[in-house]
C-alpha cells in the first residue's frame, strides 16, 4: 500500500529554497529503513531532519538521538526529550 504525500510536503517544498536548505524526503516503510536514513544523515555535518508528526517515524526518535542529529519535532514533548526544536 503506498503512502501519500504528507500535507506538509508542498509547504516545505516550497519554503527550502528560500531560505537556502535542499530538502531530501526520506520515505520509510520499516525500521532497517528508517536506521539506514538516519545513519545517512549523521554522515553529513550540514543535515538535519524533520519529523513530521506521525506515530511511525516519531516512535523512533531513541535512533535519531544516538546518530546526534539536529531535529526538528511536532509535538513539544519531543524538543523537551532532546530534540533541536518544535
Amino acid at each position: 500500500m503506498a503512502r501519500r504525500p504528507l500535507a506538509f510536503s508542498p509547504a516545505l517544498e516550497a519554503a527550502a529554497p528560500s531560505v537556502g536548505v535542499r530538502l531530501v524526503q526520506a520515505t520509510v516503510h520499516d525500521k532497517a529503513e528508517i536506521q539506514s536514513a538516519i545513519a545517512a544523515l549523521a554522515d553529513d555535518l550540514t543535515a538535519a531532519l524533520v519529523i513530521m508528526p506521525d506515530v511511525y517515524t516519531a516512535g523512533h526518535r531513541e535512533l535519531v538521538a544516538r546518530h546526534r542529529v539536529p531535529t526538528i519535532y511536532g509535538p513539544r514533548y519531543y524538543a523537551d526529550a532532546g530534540g533541536l526544536l518544535a
